[in-house]
């Protein structure tokens, strides 16, 4: 009989669900599923980066950390990402408020706080912006700024998106000691179809610069002449071009220093807020390895044509042509997925420049001359993450956390769907 007794109330036991009258925990609830009129509960930030959902890997939000550390040791700004599933039936626009309101970042003076908040699975993105810095982040460039993270989102590349986002924000900023070594005052727009214009012309005039500059013959060169032509009529000779100056040890030492000192100028010019860029410098001797030889062979092949003109309608169309396939080129290399249109559009260009060079030199068949046609190995790479350690010293308003305060929110912001 006691032995039934036993096994009846170890039944009962387990039927209940333990010694809690409640009975088994009930599973979470999704946002998505939130009753009619329930608001999704507001998270807590009290660390640069607050994941919700866990999307980002460890890596990427030390990364992250690092980037949003600097950007308020260097501009002051206190700014704050958050990443959600979704925000249910409120709109971005509202729950982002209520979380920015929360949160209270920046100073309490200055209202210099900026929050960044992701709703995933809706695929919308809102940057609040404190009324301290409505000046220097309008609402058009709030907007510009989250539709520049659109292509990295649709990617699946959350990381890279916020890292894009981060830089533009810093370098609509003044610094708090600003300083000659900061640099960055040039900005790579990766949703642009010109995002390697400016490392391809500067590659491009170190070419010609190399290629038709009046270099000293070395010592010990013999002197080349012209090939003596016969003249077509009696009293008129015929173009003789002068022949390319050779090149020294001299020559080719100032090209690779021109070329070093260039490089260091465009990283300090795209410097991020961790120090020096990467990308644009090896976009930029990449281009320049490919642009110098190709000039002095053009070169050297134009002197054999007979008349300036059409040594010129050689030399000029090919160089461009060249030139105009490295910028593409090289704005894939820097994560431009615009650049691929441009690169189809001088591909059809390509059809029209042959037959100009073609037509320049009275030919009738056989190719005008080589060029080579660059293809960047690299695809589009991410965001580009400096090795320099930043500190995580107190923050310019003497907090030891992420904690707001006292900032105001609701001054300006956008929004953008991907």
């Amino acid at each position: 009989m006691r032995t039934a007794r036993t096994l009846a109330i170890l039944a009962l036991y387990l039927t209940s669900g333990g010694c809690d009258e409640s009975g088994p925990a009930a599973p979470r609830q999704p946002a998505a599923a939130l009753p009619d009129g329930a608001l999704l509960e507001v998270p807590v930030i009290d660390r640069p980066v607050v994941d919700t959902i866990g999307l980002l890997s460890t890596g990427e939000r030390s990364h992250l950390d690092r980037k949003l550390r600097a950007l308020r040791e260097k501009t002051g700004a206190h700014m704050a990402v958050v990443l959600v599933s979704t925000t249910g039936d409120e709109p971005i626009e509202d729950f982002s408020m209520r979380v920015a309101s929360a949160w209270q970042g920046g100073d309490a003076e200055r209202d210099n706080g900026l929050l960044l908040t992701l709703a995933m699975e809706d695929r919308k993105v809102r940057l609040e912006v404190g009324y301290g810095l409505e000046g220097h982040i309008p609402d058009g460039a709030a907007g510009s700024i989250t539709r520049g993270m659109r292509d990295a989102l649709r990617a699946g590349r959350a990381a890279d998106a916020i890292d894009g986002a981060i830089e533009a924000i810093g370098r609509r900023l003044p610094r708090l000691d600003p300083s000659f070594l900061d640099g960055g005052y040039l900005v790579r727009d990766t949703a642009s179809i010109f995002t390697g214009f400016t490392v391809t012309v500067l590659a491009s005039l170190t070419a010609l610069f190399f290629a038709f500059a009046p270099w000293p013959r070395p010592t010990g060169a013999p002197r080349e002449e012209p090939p003596r032509r016969r003249r077509k009529r009696p009293g008129r000779a015929t173009y003789r071009p002068p022949p390319p100056p050779p090149r020294g040890g001299l020559a080719w030492a100032l090209l690779a220093g021109t070329s070093l000192f260039i490089a260091l100028l465009v990283s300090w010019l795209y410097a991020n807020l961790e120090g020096l860029a990467h990308q644009e410098a090896f976009a930029y001797i990449g281009c320049t390895a490919i642009l110098v030889p190709a000039a002095r062979i053009c070169d050297r092949k134009g002197r054999t044509l007979e008349s300036a003109v059409h040594r010129w309608c050689f030399f000029v169309p090919l160089f461009l042509w060249l030139t105009l396939l490295l910028m593409p080129s090289a704005g894939m290399y820097l994560g431009s997925s615009e650049a691929v249109t441009l690169f189809a559009l001088v591909g059809l260009l390509s059809v029209l420049v042959l037959a100009f060079v073609l037509a320049g030199l009275g030919l009738t068949g056989g190719g005008g001359g080589g060029g080579g046609t660059y293809r960047s190995s690299g695809g589009s790479s991410g965001s580009s993450s400096s090795s320099s350690s930043s500190s995580s010293s107190s923050s310019s308003s003497g907090s030891s956390g992420w904690s707001g305060g006292g900032g105001g929110f609701g001054g300006g912001g956008a929004t953008s769907s991907w």
